[in-house]
């Protein structure tokens, strides 16, 4: 037989070396698909067998050598050879030594197996849990494996150990009751009754805290599976802990904000309802106040979604399910109020506020609406309202009382001046008319028809007046210039003898009622002529403004006070000047009422330098008949 065929066909490379020298004896072929060296290319001796290993590995293979045969051990080692080609390979070496026997000198015996696919197996392997370590150590909770022991003994936990709790994975491990001393005192007795021995179904989940090393608290859900092999036997636990701290923290936020809710909810005065956002829109709250207002209880409000409706009193029935619809339908915030009927049949005035509610989409999630009983303030309206009226009208009769006594008044002593100088200066002319002088008959004679005139004017205004207040008043508009009209008012009014007047008149052409327009600077003029020093003087401007008229008349008078500035166009009402005759009150009364009906106004304003500025703006009336 041929034995060394054999061998060369053996998926190993057999040799046989001299223990004393260290020469190759024998060294099979298959050294060739090994590392595609013939037998002759490797010499003779192991010291070149050697120069073909690997340098990185070379200094760490040991070698056939006496220490080795003397310790009597078999000789095992894996390192890598360099080929013909360049290429790596992984091999393993084992030899056992020969003794001399029967005068052949001792030798050792070896094969050399190429475990090049065994090494990138578990090269791939090790990288492989290399990678998967990595990735554990990366996740935001901790992963970790334990075994079936009792205690239970932790045989892997990730990194993320001690950045969450501040132990470091290989103390956790050496160190089986560490988590125990960990566990709050709160949670421990029990954590150790629901250790995951207990869970034979193979499926844990808890929640407990646990004190890191800083002092804080931490709070675990953890999380954990029983894992068995392929003949179903149980080999370990798999599990992970998450860190729910926040989660908690915010737990508990919700839940004192929804205590806070429901005292504020369940202690006020106020009934609040919850409703759903969509049709059937029905109630899926109402708080227990619902019973104090309206004698239903929570769950007869609840079971009878129609209650509401039916207890809505007659009269605002429509009304309210109408403002209903609409906002269901558009979900707008709406206040509204309402009577309803109780169970006692009693009415009741209802105050509803209601808003819909969404989320961060804008999504309806639910109607919310609160109502107040306001039956005691609709009452003390009522009462408020009639006390009102009932005021206004004594009011308005002491109003009117108070205004027929300043009418009185103010007319009584306007009508009596100027009566006295014409039934004075009749009875003068009848006693001693034939007598006097011509010069003082003229003057007596022109005395009685200025009393007159005076006397004419006056009732002439208080009639204008009243037309106006009752808008019996008719304007007869024509196209004109204003400007024109004052200056022929400026120029016959014979009141102003004794003040000089200054103009500064421009062409304002307007549609306009000219007769009430000369009525309006005639009692302007009046007014700067009575309230004012003899002497001082008096100035009257017109301009444009907006495509109307704009009249102002200025004095050096004592001025208006700031709170006679409105009321003094009010009718009967006029400035303190003892030392001039007061009038009637109603020049400037008239002169409002009219600049009014030419869509315009009439104010006063302090001069710059003393004295007052009475303005007087008039629209065109272009258009009206």
């Amino acid at each position: 037989m041929d034995h060394e065929g054999i061998l060369d066909r053996l998926p190993v490379v057999v040799y046989v070396v001299d223990s004393a020298s260290g020469d190759v004896l024998y060294l099979s072929e298959g050294v060739k698909r090994y590392l595609g060296h013939v037998p002759d290319d490797l010499g003779t001796s192991t010291a070149e067998w050697r120069g073909h290993v690997h340098p990185d590995d070379a200094k760490d293979v040991p070698i056939l050598d006496e220490p080795t045969r003397a310790a009597g051990r078999p000789f095992e080692a894996e390192y890598r050879m360099v080929t013909a080609d360049g290429e790596t390979v992984w091999v393993r070496e084992e030899a056992v030594l020969i003794p001399a026997d029967g005068g052949l000198a001792p030798f050792w015996q070896g094969t050399v197996t190429d475990i090049t696919a065994r090494k990138e197996v578990e090269e791939a392997s090790w990288r492989s849990a290399f990678r998967f370590r990595a990735i554990l150590d990366e996740l935001p909770a901790i992963v970790y494996m334990n075994s079936l022991d009792i205690p239970l003994k932790t045989t892997y936990i990730s990194s993320r150990l001690e950045a969450i709790l501040g132990v470091k994975p290989e103390e956790w491990i050496e160190n089986r009751r560490l988590w125990m001393d960990l566990a709050h005192p709160d949670d421990l007795e029990r954590m150790m009754v629901e250790d995951v021995a207990d869970y034979p179904d193979g499926r844990y989940l808890s929640e407990f805290r646990m004190l890191a090393r800083d002092g804080r608290v931490v709070w675990f859900r953890d999380e954990a599976v029983l894992v068995r092999d392929e003949e179903g036997n149980p080999t370990h636990w798999e599990g992970v802990l998450v860190d729910i701290s926040e989660q908690k923290v915010a737990e508990e936020s919700l839940r004192e904000a929804e205590e806070r809710f429901r005292i504020l909810v369940e202690k006020g005065s106020a009934v609040v309802y919850i409703d759903e956002a969509a049709p059937p829109w029905n109630t899926v709250y109402i708080s227990p106040q619902v019973f104090d207002v309206f004698g239903w209880t929570q769950e007869d409000y609840l079971r009878e979604q129609d209650l509401w409706e039916k207890a809505l009193h007659p009269d605002d029935r429509e009304r309210v399910l109408a403002e209903d619809a609409v906002k269901d339908d558009t979900g707008e915030t709406t206040s509204i109020e309402y009577r309803l009927i109780d169970v006692r049949g009693e009415t009741l005035w209802i105050q509803e506020r209601s808003n819909r509610v969404i989320d961060a989409d804008g999504s309806p999630l639910y109607e919310m609406g609160v109502m107040v009983d306001i039956t005691e303030r609709k009452l003390a309206e009522e009462m408020s309202a009639e006390l009102a009226a009932q005021t206004y009208e004594l009011g308005h009769l002491r109003e009117m009382d108070d205004m027929k006594s300043a009418f009185m008044s103010a007319v009584s002593h306007e009508l009596r001046t100027p009566l006295t100088s014409v039934l004075g200066g009749a009875l003068t002319l009848q006693n001693s008319g034939k007598s006097m002088s011509e010069e003082d008959y003229d003057r007596i004679l022109r005395m009685i028809v200025e009393g007159g005139h005076k006397m004419g004017k006056l009732l002439t205004d208080l009639l204008d007046v009243e037309r106006l207040s009752r808008g019996a008043t008719i304007l007869q508009p024509w196209w004109g210039d204003v400007g024109e009209i004052v200056g022929g008012v400026v120029a016959d009014c014979g009141a102003l003898e004794g003040h000089p007047v200054e103009t500064e008149i421009a062409t304002v052409r307007m549609r306009f009622d000219s007769v009430k327009v000369e009525r309006i600077v005639d009692n302007l003029l009046t007014n700067a002529d009575r309230h004012t020093p003899a002497g001082t003087p008096i100035r009257i401007s017109v301009a444009s403004r907006r495509g109307g008229a704009w009249i102002v008349v200025e004095d050096e008078g004592p001025g208006v006070p700031d709170e006679l500035k409105t009321v003094i166009f009010d009718s009967f009402r006029q400035g303190d000047t003892p030392e001039h005759s007061p009038g009637v009150g109603v020049g400037l009364a008239l002169v409002a009422k009219l600049a009014e009906l030419h869509g315009g106004r009439a104010w006063v304003e302090d001069r710059e330098g003393g004295g007052a500025s009475f303005n007087v703006v008039l629209a065109s009336l272009s258009g009206q008949a």
